[in-house]
């Protein structure tokens, strides 16, 4: 079999490959402050998401619980949880049991995957052959 170069059709989030980051708030009757980010998390973004977005929806007593990434400890973004009379508490160290959140994305995740699967169309045989680990129609 002779195999021509044809694009592999499927989806891609907003129409290109670069990172996207999903951040939001977990309380205990569902997620709060959600925010779609086109770039990787860093201080300045997460600092902008506790103001726009976060801030906004604590009160006074509410828990902000952060592990230990290094734009969590951003001063900027401690003063604006207090602000709203909120406090911070922060995992220990590698603490993947006590991160609640981990599954709730590794849920999401996984119905992203099997979503997007459903849907490519893999039509050039070659593109099913080399990649089998494809959910193809």
């Amino acid at each position: 079999m002779v195999c021509q170069r044809q694009p592999l059709c499927g989806l891609r989030p907003f129409g290109h490959w670069r990172t996207q980051t999903f951040i939001a708030g977990l309380r205990c009757h569902g997620l709060t402050a959600p925010w779609i980010v086109d770039a990787p998390l860093n201080s300045r973004i997460f600092e902008t998401w506790i103001d726009t977005q976060l801030a906004p929806t604590l009160s006074p007593g509410d828990v902000v619980i952060l592990d230990n990434v290094g734009f969590h400890k951003s001063e900027k973004a401690e003063q604006l949880v207090r602000a709203t009379d909120a406090w911070l508490l922060f995992l220990p160290p590698h603490s993947p049991d006590l991160n609640p959140h981990r599954n709730g994305v590794l849920k999401a995740q996984g119905a992203l995957t099997k979503a997007s699967r459903q849907k490519l169309r893999c039509d050039n045989p070659c593109a099913r052959r080399y990649h089998r680990s494809l959910l193809c129609h």
